[in-house]
C-alpha cells in the first residue's frame, strides 16, 4: 500500500457543492478525536457527545476555504461564523463529511494535479 500521500504535510482537496466548491483538509484520526472533544457536554447522567453538532464541528475542523458562495451577489467571506451557518445546510455538510475522511478522494485529486503538470 502506497502511503506517500500521508507523508505530505498538507493534504487538501477541492470538493464541489452545486456550482461552488469547498477546500477541505484530510481529517486524520487525531483530527477526528479533537473534533469529537468539542462535542462533549456534561449532563446529569455524566459526559456525552452532542450528536446534533457532529456535522458542524466536522466542517469547522475540515473546511479551510471556499469559492463560489455568494450573498446578494457578493462573495461570502470565509470565516468561522459563516462556516457554521453553511454547515447547517445538509448538502454542504454531506459534501465535506463525504470526503474529509476518505484518503482515496485526496489521492484522486493528487493524480489529476500530476496529469495537469
Amino acid at each position: 500500500m502506497d502511503i506517500s500521500l500521508l507523508m505530505s504535510e498538507k493534504i487538501e482537496i477541492w470538493v464541489p457543492v452545486e456550482d461552488a466548491r469547498v477546500r477541505i483538509r484530510y481529517m486524520s484520526t487525531t483530527d477526528r478525536a479533537e473534533a469529537r472533544s468539542r462535542l462533549m457536554v456534561i449532563t446529569d447522567d455524566g459526559p456525552r457527545i452532542d450528536i446534533s453538532r457532529i456535522d458542524i464541528e466536522t466542517c469547522v475542523s475540515a473546511v479551510i476555504g471556499w469559492d463560489g458562495f455568494t450573498v446578494n451577489g457578493e462573495p461570502l467571506e470565509f470565516n468561522e461564523p459563516n462556516l457554521r451557518k453553511l454547515a447547517r445546510w445538509a448538502k454542504f455538510a454531506e459534501a465535506v463529511n463525504g470526503a474529509c475522511f476518505r484518503l482515496d478522494a485526496f489521492k484522486v485529486e493528487e493524480i489529476e494535479e500530476e496529469k495537469k503538470s
